[in-house]
């Protein structure tokens, strides 16, 4: 894909991402005054008394009406048996970069290629697998910084529009 011009490298998330793993916990685990966020396959996560991971992270909700939402978080968490958890991340990639990238391409990708009809879900190999357009660093930067500007010019454009109301 031509995103960036010059036709940067498509590559497997596998190649990028040094750990994809899911959390091990069912949903009702939840624990409404719990310390540590848990991610479910909701859009907003829970709270729990205990956390699994202590990294950056990228968070892609495996199934249900959400499939293929998208979480960030740095910090200590948990998450549950069908959310995907992805971290360590390759130094090829600036991950609010492959944030960005994932808001636009992955849930097309997961809803096009999910399994099952009553309850849509994905599985590690899809993940895997998915191709990610990776230009150089200095150009994932650059990306990141015009959408950080956008959402502050979004962001300042709605606070005007209350303030004129």
């Amino acid at each position: 894909m031509e995103l960036f011009g010059l036709y940067p490298q498509d590559e497997k998330m596998k190649e990028l991402v040094g750990s994809i793993k899911t959390g091990k916990l069912n949903a009702n685990a939840e624990k409404a005054d719990g310390e540590y966020p848990f991610f479910t396959c909701d859009a907003n996560p829970k709270r729990i008394d205990k956390y699994a991971f202590d990294t950056e992270a990228i968070l892609v909700s495996g199934n249900g009406s959400q499939i293929g939402h998208i979480n960030y978080y740095n910090g200590k968490f948990n998450a549950y048996q069908r959310t995907y958890v992805l971290s360590d991340f390759s130094e090829r990639i600036n991950i609010k970069y492959l944030l960005e990238y994932f808001k636009i391409f992955l849930k097309p990708y997961i809803v096009e290629n999910s399994i099952g009809s009553a309850i849509p879900y994905i599985t590690l190999p899809m993940l895997e697998n998915f191709m990610i357009s990776v230009p150089d660093i200095e150009v994932q930067e650059r990306f990141v910084l015009f959408v950080e500007q956008s959402d502050k010019s979004k962001y300042l454009c709605h606070s005007v529009r209350r303030l004129l109301c």
